[in-house]
């Protein structure tokens, strides 16, 4: 992840939250960590299916789903 401020890696330990925001092409995630949060895209490989639900299509976005599952 990059800031304006910090530019370094993270572990998932440091992740408290991410989420997929809903309505948002490409998909957008909300990731939270210990005080602060940021928001980062994934590739443009998604399926839109309906009411705004979102299905990241994307090598990070299988990544995300698979690690939020054994988080």
């Amino acid at each position: 992840m990059t800031s304006s401020k910090i530019n370094r890696k993270l572990d998932w330990e440091e992740v408290r939250s991410i989420k997929l925001i809903p309505f948002i092409f490409p998909p957008l995630y909300k990731v939270s960590l210990n005080n602060d949060y940021f928001f980062f895209n994934t590739d443009d490989k998604y399926l839109f299916l309906s009411f705004g639900v979102i299905k990241d299509l994307s090598e990070m976005g299988q990544f995300i789903t698979k690690k939020a599952k054994n988080y």
